[in-house]
């Protein structure tokens, strides 16, 4: 006879919210047997550990006990759960409780907009800087691609071009603190994690040629954002800032300034993946890779040749233009405060989530492809 036993799905690793909702202990024997079990915390956290009983009888059908903690950790896993038969520690669980949980979320933006020194609202984009722009073609009724819209995309991108990355950005980890304030991460081990987050139809990175804000500090618009159907919240609306020296004038999110991310970027390529030791060398390899692959395709119609033709020009003519933001980031912080909504499930983080009623919202957008007018986005949702 076997006792199999997770805490929050996971037989090592899981975490649990110091004074936060419950976790689960689930526990069942392999065989069909039924056996008595006496439940017991160790470990250096074992005095902050509150079981919902100790004496449970194991069969072959799922048992579930409630473990919560009072206290963070040390460090990870001094926290344990050891399941006596007959005297005898037949399983032992490790675990880490943590405090402060909060959401990381990563993946691929869409932004389709005009740049300098094209006008913010250009529906198409004739001289941008950093070669944005939307290929129109000979028919203003049916154009081969639609117009620049400023709108950030998380997900569903639209008239995404060959060679450039599927969009999506989703819940990657959990992280939370220890008792000393070591931030600790955690990619498996609540229902959160894999969720898919996305922003409101309508946010914009809304500088406006400087009549709202300075370019690098203006404020992300209308701003929404959802994790999944499990939460929603809004800022405040944004509104002009005309000095950037000032702080930010409302709780939307604001941008702090343009940084090159080998200098100040708290991602490095490898963190994400890529072989490249830096973003310079990111933004060079990224570039020549693409030119190969516009310079072999084989278009089959008007549509597909006049949006390759247009992409190895600027390939070609604004190469500094296309490789400058992909080594660049803007910083973004605000605060959710406006109808949230929380339905949290069986998450843990979710349902500690619900304690409070307004969130820092921190985003980095970074690595920003202009000829594919995607970049990646990684940040925060943090109760506050």
């Amino acid at each position: 006879m076997a006792l199999v036993a997770t805490i929050n799905g996971l037989t090592s690793g899981a975490f649990l919210i110091a004074r936060g909702p419950a976790g689960l202990l689930r526990l069942r024997t392999d065989d069909g047997s039924s056996r008595d079990v006496t439940l017991r915390a160790g470990g250096p956290l074992a005095a902050e550990i509150v079981l919902s009983t100790a004496n449970v009888v194991a069969g072959p059908e799922d048992t579930l006990v409630e473990v919560s903690t009072s206290i963070a950790s040390r460090f990870m896993n001094d926290a344990t759960i050891e399941l006596v038969v007959a005297g005898t520690v037949v399983v032992t669980i490790p675990f880490t409780s943590v405090a402060a949980p909060e959401i990381q979320f990563e993946g691929r933006f869409q932004c389709r907009l005009a740049s300098d020194p094209d006008g913010f609202d250009h529906p198409w984009g004739v001289s941008s800087s950093f070669g944005l722009y939307a290929v129109q073609g000979p028919n203003p009724s049916s154009p081969y691609e639609p117009s620049l819209d400023r709108i950030i995309r998380f997900e569903t991108a639209i008239a995404l071009r060959p060679f450039c990355p599927v969009i999506g950005v989703s819940v990657k980890r959990v992280r939370g603190r220890l008792s000393d304030g070591t931030q600790m991460s955690f990619d498996v081990g609540d229902l959160i994690l894999g969720v898919p987050v996305q922003l409101g139809p309508n946010c914009k990175f809304d500088a406006q040629d400087g009549a709202v804000a300075a370019p690098g500090f203006e404020p992300i618009s209308d701003f929404q954002i959802s994790v999944g159907a499990m939460f929603f919240g809004e800022t405040d609306p944004s509104v002009a800032r005309p000095d950037p020296s000032s702080p930010p004038p409302s709780k939307a999110p604001y941008a702090d300034g343009f940084f090159r991310m080998d200098q100040f970027g708290s991602v490095a390529p490898s963190d994400l993946g890529y072989p490249e030791a830096n973003w310079t060398d990111r933004a060079t390899a990224i570039t020549s890779q693409k030119l190969a692959l516009l310079n072999a395709q084989v278009p089959t119609d008007a549509k597909e040749i006049a949006i390759r033709d247009r992409r190895i020009l600027e390939h070609s003519s604004n190469l500094g233009g296309i490789s400058f933001p992909l080594r660049m980031m803007e910083r973004y912080s605000g605060t959710i405060d406006q109808n949230i909504q929380i339905t949290p499930g069986d998450s843990l983080v979710m349902k500690a989530f619900m304690a409070s009623t307004s969130f820092r919202f921190y985003g980095e957008f970074f690595d920003f492809d202009s000829d594919c007018q995607c970049g990646t986005v990684w940040g925060t949702i943090t109760p506050i």
